[in-house]
């Protein structure tokens, strides 16, 4: 019948080879052994996981400032693309500073109380507007009336303000009623992206009063018989067209080349 196996824990004479070997000598390539099973409840071995880098664009911050800082980038550079199509003064060196000159300049993590902008309208020195970078806890009625402050130093009446979340009762009120000093609100949202670059968004121009003049005589037509837009159109605010005025919007046509109209805006 032939000599029994032994088993792996079956030890020989002190004279003969051990059961290990026996057992080696019978299977040289033994399966790779199983890690001993963990039991119900008890913590599992903790695995390697790479930390995030902290050093963000400028070195300082971690990833959440890194993403902060490129979102108040692409902000900052919509405003300044909306500012120079409604007719103001703005370098080309400001909309086309990169990301890392960007933070080097405002610091890492930005801080929006130190992005301010002014400018001036094209051709009229008296036309100035602020543009303010308000924080996620100032938005009630004291940040709006601070910001007016500031835009009085300035001898400014147009005022721009980029909000992280909507602004307070009270402080809506207050932009409304504001006679003297007109006032937009923006939320970052709205400006990570310049619409106006789009395709499918046709060419927007805003006609003069005496151009209106001209139009109106040309075709005998009252501004009220105009197709119409609205305020609150994103186009609209973000040309900051007011009430009354008259747009040219020109649209590419497969058919006449292009194709013109123009809207009353209410």
């Amino acid at each position: 019948f032939g000599k029994p196996r032994l088993s792996r824990t079956t030890r020989l004479s002190p004279k003969g080879p051990t059961a290990q070997a026996t057992a080696i000598a019978e299977n040289p390539n033994p399966p790779p052994r199983r890690p001993p099973a963990t039991r119900a409840g008890a913590a599992s071995p903790r695995r390697y996981r790479p930390k995030p880098s902290r050093g963000g664009i400028g070195g300082g911050g971690g990833m959440a400032s890194n993403g902060d800082n490129k979102r108040l980038f692409r902000v900052r550079r919509t405003v300044l693309q909306m500012l120079r199509d409604r007719g103001y003064t703005v370098k080309d060196e400001e909309i086309k500073l990169s990301l890392y000159e960007f933070v080097d300049r405002y610091g890492d993590p930005v801080r929006r109380d130190e992005i301010v902008i002014h400018c001036e309208k094209q051709g009229d020195p008296n036309d100035k507007v602020n543009v303010f970078f308000l924080d996620e806890s100032k938005t009630g009625l004291a940040v709006v009336r601070s910001c007016v402050e500031k835009m009085k130093l300035g001898n400014a009446t147009n005022g721009i303000l980029v909000l992280q979340k909507a602004l307070s009762g009270p402080a809506r009120t207050e932009v409304a009623q504001s006679k003297k000093y007109h006032l937009e609100v923006f939320q970052e949202g709205e400006l990570l992206v310049n619409i106006t670059e789009h395709h499918l968004v046709p060419k927007h121009e805003l006609l003069s009063d005496e151009e209106k003049k001209e139009l109106l005589q040309k075709y005998t037509a009252h501004e009220t018989q105009l197709p119409r837009i609205q305020l609150t159109d994103p186009v609209a605010r973000y040309h900051g067209m007011k009430r009354g005025q008259v747009v040219k919007i020109t649209r590419q046509s497969e058919v006449a080349g292009e194709y013109v109209t123009y809207r009353y805006v209410i």
